[in-house]
Parts: C-alpha cells; sequence; structure tokens
C-alpha cells in the first residue's frame, strides 16, 4: 500500500498463477496452483491441502498447511537457486516441511530471471552482431 509492504499484505501471486518447485536427494515436487498445494515424492502418497494465504516473512512467504494429520509448511525465499543436478536458475530458494522431514530445492519460473532489464547482444562467437540489411 503505497510503496510500504504491510504485515496482513500476501503475496500469493496473480489469480490463476501456477507455482512450482522441485528439489533433488531425494526428489521432491511442489505445486501450488487453483487452490491446492500438492506436494510428492517418487513412490510417496502425496500431500494435498487448500492452499492458505501466505505469511509474509523476512525475504520471503511461508504457506502452512495441513492436510489430514500431516503438516505441510513451504517456505519460498526471494533468494537465488541454482539446481543441483541440471545447474537451472531458478529465481527462489524453498524449503518443504512435510511429514517431519526437510526438502530443499528450487522454485519459480527460470524465465523471470531473464524479465525487467534490457538484453544488448554485443558479440556472437567472437564476431560481433551484424548489422541489419535494408
Amino acid at each position: 500500500m503505497r510503496g510500504r509492504t504491510l504485515p496482513e499484505c500476501g503475496t500469493d501471486g496473480p489469480a490463476g498463477a501456477v507455482y512450482r518447485a522441485r528439489g533433488n536427494k531425494p526428489f521432491w515436487s511442489l505445486e501450488i496452483a487453483g487452490g491446492t498445494t500438492t506436494f510428492k515424492t517418487p513412490g510417496g502418497i502425496p500431500i494435498s491441502a487448500p492452499t492458505p494465504r501466505a505469511e509474509t516473512i523476512t525475504g520471503g512467504r511461508r504457506f502452512v498447511a495441513t492436510a489430514g494429520d500431516q503438516g505441510l509448511t513451504a517456505t519460498i525465499l526471494d533468494r537465488p537457486c541454482v539446481d543441483d543436478m541440471s545447474g537451472m536458475p531458478y529465481p527462489d530458494t524453498v524449503i518443504v516441511l512435510a511429514g517431519g522431514t526437510e526438502y530443499r530445492g528450487c522454485g519459480g519460473d527460470p524465465e523471470e530471471l531473464l524479465q525487467g532489464v534490457e538484453w544488448v547482444v554485443k558479440d556472437v562467437n567472437g564476431t560481433g552482431p551484424s548489422t541489419p540489411r535494408a
């Protein structure tokens, strides 16, 4: 509000948006979409819960949900993350607490890292950019 973030303000993202996160060792995935938060591991039973309103925390946001008798907490930090298997950069560092186990990985859309700044080609294979022909 008026350029200030207030404690009661949420950063859930635009309506209809899908947020995805993933990690390795062990593999896991998190999806926040359509009012549902779903956490999966290979061979494990998916944990799904209604998505609660995001809690604003220092440097990010946190979702604390309950699925039956299981708690599911997703902490999304506005801190760049690099997938330790593929080397792919992501805009967020994600920590999930599910079934008493902590999972760490990356989230968000990697394309967001390329937005907001004008990119100018200065060199291509050591030859510089070509001049457009009339």
